[in-house]
């Protein structure tokens, strides 16, 4: 009896890895009937993660082998009010669930396509894309059993941000952005090092022939170090923290040379930008 009821508990554990296999990386004449699965698969899980944010997540498809390389098409980010923060043509991975095996997520390459950022502050609330992840309690031990994630390269293409911040008010648009970087994730900590980044400002009509540096944020704060902007006047240097919940900065900054027409055109002071 014991053994008819452990070869039917082996018999089912089989059929439901094959079908828990077919969901993951279905063979593509099987992937029009297995698509509404999957979906219905990404939906309970986005419906989790929106669950531990101040808003919402959402995929409208997802392409590939969830083993290895998945696809994710139009990814779309609000905030509590229902107002867009993030939004992602294409997003695709290269990773191995095996590095799960030694307690970390490490994944080789993140393609993203054609992403946008609506970045907006408020006196009381602050940046609203920091407002939508909630700050981790230091209280808590739950940031000790996360698993450390680690992004090898990051590939971001054709990327645009809508900016609106006191600190910048001639900087309402960036387009024709282009980075690559590495980030890692701990807990609460980030750590990102931009190792190439281009784009350009408007209506400051500046272009970022250069960026690179690295950010870091614990407990919701960030912090710029070795950071290098070049512009096709300037070389922009810049240190210290990025203001917050607060519309005073800790920021360095070294301008080299001293242009005060593009100073001007940066931080809105018509005096410095000339005739």
């Amino acid at each position: 009896m014991i053994r008819k009821a452990l070869g039917i508990s082996a018999i089912a554990l089989l059929v439901l890895s094959m079908l828990l296999l077919l969901l993951a990386s279905p063979p593509r004449f099987l992937e029009p009937s297995i698509q509404p699965l999957r979906m219905l698969l990404v939906s309970v899980i986005t419906r989790g993660v929106s669950r531990s944010l101040n808003g919402t997540l959402e995929i409208d498809s997802i392409q590939g082998s969830l083993l290895s390389a998945p696809v994710a098409l139009g990814i779309s980010l609000t905030d509590a009010r229902g107002k867009q923060v993030v939004q992602i043509h294409s997003l695709s991975l290269d990773y191995r669930l095996a590095d799960l095996v030694q307690g970390q997520l490490r994944i080789r390459e993140l393609a993203i396509t054609r992403p946008h950022l609506s970045l907006a502050w408020d006196e009381q609330e602050g940046l609203n894309l920091t407002g939508v992840f909630p700050p981790g309690s230091s209280e808590s031990s739950d940031d000790d059993a996360l698993i450390p994630l680690i992004l090898e390269q990051v590939r971001i293409s054709d990327g645009s941000i809508e900016l609106a911040h006191p600190s910048v008010p001639q900087i309402r648009e960036i387009s024709n952005l282009s980075l690559d970087l590495r980030l890692d994730i701990e807990g609460d900590s980030l750590n990102l090092e931009l190792q190439r980044g281009v784009a350009k400002a408007k209506p400051a009509a500046v272009d970022l022939e250069t960026l690179q540096g690295v950010i870091s944020m614990t407990a919701g704060e960030l912090q710029l170090d070795g950071w290098l902007l070049e512009t096709g006047a300037s070389r922009i240097s810049a240190a210290g923290g990025i203001p917050g919940k607060s519309p005073t900065t800790g920021l360095q900054l070294e301008l080299a040379p001293l242009d005060l027409g593009e100073i001007g055109r940066l931080t809105g002071e018509t005096s410095l930008q000339g005739g």
